[in-house]
């Protein structure tokens, strides 16, 4: 996760916190720098846009999905296959 210019690479689920931090009345966009490949995920941000207002921001969420990995044989090698 990325707020410019401080990135977090989050590793679990809980609270975190950005090293820079963003004053009273600054505005903010939280956005996932690069979706994890190991396992293949997909990763979404909820409430990641706002405006800070006196207060520490708690309620944005990240949410990450793990994809089906896709296998089977591929028919156009004959009776051989190829594993996919």
């Amino acid at each position: 996760m990325r707020i410019d210019p401080d990135q977090r690479q989050i590793a679990a689920n809980g609270p975190y916190t950005f090293v820079i931090p963003v004053a009273d009345g600054t505005a903010y966009d939280i956005s996932v720098a690069s979706q994890p490949n190991s396992p293949l995920q997909t990763c979404t941000v909820t409430n990641g846009t706002g405006t800070v207002d006196g207060a520490n921001v708690t309620n944005i969420d990240v949410n990450c999905v793990t994809q089906q990995g896709t296998a089977g044989l591929d028919d156009t090698f004959g009776s051989h296959g190829k594993v996919f």
